[in-house]
């Protein structure tokens, strides 16, 4: 299992920061592994709701079916998925305030046969590189 977990402060509203989060059409705009929905996305989430999302890493596309599994709108949303190869993930998106704006905390799950050893390794690596770069695209929105 392969585990990546990062945090970003925003000086912007907790209220602005979890808009644009729960926003999951926004996604395209901000997070650099989401290629796009296969389920109708017009909806706010709710727990128990299963959508179908296309993800990129390492320049592989895997279709992740999702179930979302918390959704705690201002503070935290959490799905759990399964894609091609038995490929499983969670992913866990939380929104603090702070005394300057709000916090974003990923936390990210991946295990399957294929994630272990150096190529589990590389997936981690990748993983937070482009969650890094996701976060940077995300105050681009936000604190604008």
């Amino acid at each position: 299992m392969v585990n990546v977990n990062i945090s970003r402060e925003f000086a912007a509203s907790p209220d602005a920061v979890w808009a644009k989060l729960a926003d999951l059409e926004g996604r395209k705009d901000w997070l650099t592994i989401h290629k796009g929905w296969k389920s109708d996305t017009s909806v706010e989430p709710s727990v128990g709701a299963q959508l179908s999302e296309v993800v990129v890493l390492m320049g592989m596309a895997n279709k992740i079916d999702w179930t979302v599994t918390a959704y705690e709108p201002p503070k935290q949303v959490a799905m759990q998925g399964t894609g091609m190869a038995g490929v499983k993930v969670q992913m866990t998106m939380v929104c603090e305030p702070t005394d300057t704006g709000s916090k974003i905390t990923i936390d990210s799950q991946y295990e399957g046969q294929m994630i272990v050893g150096p190529i589990g390794m590389a997936v981690a690596k990748n993983s937070k590189a482009e969650l890094e770069k996701s976060l940077d695209n995300f105050a681009k929105l936000v604190e604008a």
